[in-house]
């Protein structure tokens, strides 16, 4: 009887759960955020009731009044986000599984599903739409909801050249770290670390068509979309309350967990490229240094995943 009662509640706990994690998005977005304008002289936040700036007296014409028009989102707005596009992403998925004949038709064991999201093919649909997904719903998010320019958010082409060489050589030391941390986990027995791993989601030969989806995955869309989120939005709102060194280490310990949801990579490299990221933007105020930084770890990777699978293979 306890059993029953037990499975029960759990049931019911787990139906409750799955209705938050819906309905959190939906009431979100019904919600208008809190609109100012900054003023264009000392950047100060104003009521839209006056046109005065409060702190400089600048006077804003109600004709120029919605190129300044802002807002701040919170971090119920990006759970929101968050949930919202890993639910777009997951239902796309599922119908492209289907479209293709993956998905196992009637009930499936729990052994099924695991050996199907652990696929190829699989892992890399579900990794190429949440990365679209967050993308575009970051954009839209910020440029519309928010009235934030992508020159605001931190993406500019002004000094593109050094933010990217930085990012790149950023991109290097994260990359060596991690071929440096695989040796050392190695010989101690800590396989959570091993780069060797990772070889499970990529393709044994070389010339296999999913190194086609593979590639730009690795060195656009994740980068643009992840850099976008954890550190042109999620890093900017502890920065706001939080210090420097407690602000990179929460950033960069989520973009490691979300990250590693989807790909069982090593931890410490996408701690340490997480915490880079959010350093250089820091510094620079743009996200291209870690786009660059985190396209440079990518391409190192799909290079060393190619030599690694030819190299087993033969």
């Amino acid at each position: 009887m306890m059993g029953t009662v037990g499975f029960g509640l759990t049931q019911i706990a787990f139906f409750i759960g799955f209705l938050g994690v819906l309905g959190l998005p939906f009431f979100v977005w019904r919600v208008p955020p809190r609109y100012y304008w900054r003023c264009p002289q000392c950047s100060n936040r104003n009521s839209l009731e006056f046109a005065q700036c409060g702190r400089c007296d600048h006077v804003i014409l109600r004709d120029e009044l919605h190129a300044h028009v802002r807002a701040d989102w919170r971090a119920r707005d990006l759970i929101a986000l968050y949930l919202t596009a890993q639910i777009g992403s997951f239902a796309i998925a599922v119908l492209l599984l289907m479209a293709m004949g993956r998905m196992p038709k009637g009930s499936a064991t729990v052994e099924e599903l695991w050996a199907l999201f652990s696929d190829q093919d699989v892992v890399w649909t579900l990794v190429i739409t949440m990365g679209a997904a967050l993308g575009l719903l970051s954009i839209w998010m910020v440029t519309n909801r928010f009235r934030w320019t992508f020159d605001e958010l931190g993406l500019h082409g002004r000094d593109w050249r050094r933010h990217v060489g930085m990012g790149a050589a950023a991109g290097a030391v994260v990359f060596a770290a991690s071929l440096g941390v695989s040796w050392v986990s190695r010989r101690v027995g800590l396989t959570v670390n091993d780069m060797d791993g990772a070889l499970h989601y990529f393709p044994a030969q070389v010339g296999d068509p999913l190194w086609v989806l593979i590639l730009p995955a690795t060195l656009f869309l994740l980068p643009l979309s992840g850099e976008l989120f954890f550190h042109g939005m999620l890093y900017r709102l502890f920065r706001q309350r939080w210090t420097l060194t407690t602000a990179v280490i929460v950033t960069a310990a989520l973009f490691a967990v979300a990250v590693r949801s989807y790909l069982i990579v090593p931890v410490l490299p996408l701690l340490l490229l997480g915490a880079m990221n959010a350093s250089l933007f820091e510094r620079t105020r743009s996200l291209v240094p870690g786009m660059s930084a985190w396209g440079m770890q990518g391409a190192l990777m799909f290079g060393w995943a190619m030599v690694r699978s030819a190299q087993m293979a033969g």
